[in-house]
């Protein structure tokens, strides 16, 4: 999707991002739910391998009010099942949101194919770590001057096109088998995926570097800050 406000703020931080004398590479772009759900192949493949692990038919698992439900006495079992950032894989709900992150990572990294990602892979995030994260790691990496100004930038442009406050927000924290910037020793400094199922839309926000460096996860950024930066909640 083309958003003039993500446009300009890609093009505003194209050349001003830096990690040891190292280039970063800060990305923020929008996807339709509708657009990402074409990919019937992967969708079918997906629901698929839930479906069967679960020995059912059909896409829903239901029964009547006040009856323990299969989806009860299967996560009874598999807790790996119950205890995803999407809720239950019985739901199909949750396997829809698996989905469309897959799918939107496919879109972002073309060369790379995540449909074999698992949910254990993407973690939930609360608004206010994620902005003490992003901004963060602006102000840090920005070669320029103004960064306060461009955390600032960045929010804009995250709430003009996503609404944070009204999105799931979820990170993707790969193995090294599924990392697209293991081969160039490369690092993920933040990744997050804005999810506004009202919008029917996704925003990826990232930052990356490109070069050797030692990689430093989401959740390691979410541990390690210290100084609550409140540039977004501010009234």
């Amino acid at each position: 999707m083309e958003i003039p406000s993500l446009e300009f703020l890609n093009s505003s931080l194209s050349h001003c991002a830096t990690v040891n004398a190292r280039r970063a590479v800060f990305r923020a772009e929008a996807y339709s739910c509708k657009a990402v759900s074409t990919d019937r192949k992967l969708y079918k493949k997906l629901e698929t391998k839930y479906l069967c692990e679960m020995g059912c038919n059909s896409v829903e698992l239901s029964t009547s009010p006040g009856t323990t439900t299969d989806e009860e006495e299967w996560v009874k079992y598999h807790p790996t099942w119950r205890d995803t950032s999407f809720g239950p894989m019985t739901r199909s709900s949750a396997r829809k949101t698996l989905f469309f992150l897959i799918s939107v990572l496919n879109s972002v990294f073309p060369d790379y194919d995540f449909s074999e990602a698992q949910p254990e892979h993407f973690h939930r995030h609360q608004l206010r770590d994620v902005v003490s994260v992003i901004n963060t790691n602006v102000i840090a990496h920005m070669k320029t001057t103004g960064s306060n100004d461009i955390a600032r930038q960045v929010w804009d442009a995250l709430e003009d096109s996503i609404k944070p406050k009204e999105s799931e927000i979820y990170s993707y924290v790969p193995d090294s088998d599924n990392d697209p910037f293991t081969e160039d020793g490369g690092a993920w400094m933040f990744n997050f995926f804005f999810l506004n199922r009202k919008l029917k839309r996704i925003v990826f926000v990232s930052l990356h570097s490109v070069g050797n460096m030692t990689q430093m996860t989401t959740d390691e950024w979410l541990e390690s800050s210290e100084e609550e930066m409140d540039i977004f909640n501010n009234e």
